[in-house]
């Protein structure tokens, strides 16, 4: 390899070209470096994405990472604080806000997801109706028995099944996801009650290191 390297540069085709022949010189008389070499470096950089908070689910996904050109964000504990609050309560059907805060809290009185906190958080250490035949958790919807009803919480798909969303709370729904923000919705029975906005902070490197993704 380094004879033809040294014969490039003597017979004047320069050192871009030697180097070049000499790589592929060295690739073609010992391949199995090269296969040995790529899966290291991969490793290598798992190693050090991890030292950064940063995991891999697939190793392979660093190969592909220079054609990324979109990301999708789990927002919660990524850029946001993971700490949400109960921004606004709208209600429907003749329901009244300080009850539906006290019903939300006590149909999550049990659950451990960041939005029940927030819930319980709003309902400021009042006295909860009591709620039994819990079931579910926020992710998929809580279905509890109080007052002698059914009572479901959980994301707009889920009340679909057992209520009709009315259209105005259907605008408001899309005003709070427009704001960013996430919403939770009740019904009794039958009978769609409310819309209960949640927003999370930022974190304070989140703008920061958005920006530094999309510039690079």
């Amino acid at each position: 390899g380094i004879i033809t390297a040294l014969s490039w540069i003597y017979t004047g085709f320069g050192q871009e070209t030697a180097w070049r022949s000499l790589v592929i010189i060295l690739v073609l008389s010992c391949p199995g470096a090269l296969f040995m070499a790529v899966p290291l470096s991969l490793q290598r950089a798992v190693k050090l994405g991890s030292r950064q908070g940063v995991f891999f689910r697939d190793v392979g996904a660093l190969e592909t990472a220079p054609e990324v050109s979109t990301m999708l964000f789990d927002k919660t504990w990524t850029i946001t604080e993971g700490k949400p609050q109960v921004s606004g309560i709208f209600t429907y059907n003749g329901a009244k806000e300080y009850g539906i805060a006290l019903l939300a809290a006590a149909m999550a009185a049990d659950s451990t997801e960041p939005e029940a906190e927030a819930l319980r958080l709003r309902a400021g250490g009042q006295v909860l109706p009591e709620c039994t035949e819990i079931r579910g958790n926020l992710a998929d919807g809580i279905t509890v028995r109080c007052f002698r009803e059914n009572v479901r919480l959980g994301r707009p798909a889920f009340i679909w099944q057992y209520a009709r969303i009315p259209a105005e709370a259907q605008k408001q729904l899309e005003l709070i996801y427009g704001r960013g923000e996430s919403a939770l919705c009740l019904a009794v029975g039958r009978f769609f009650c409310a819309v209960l906005a949640l927003s999370d902070t930022l974190r304070p490197d989140a703008l920061s290191t958005l920006t530094t993704l999309k510039s690079t």
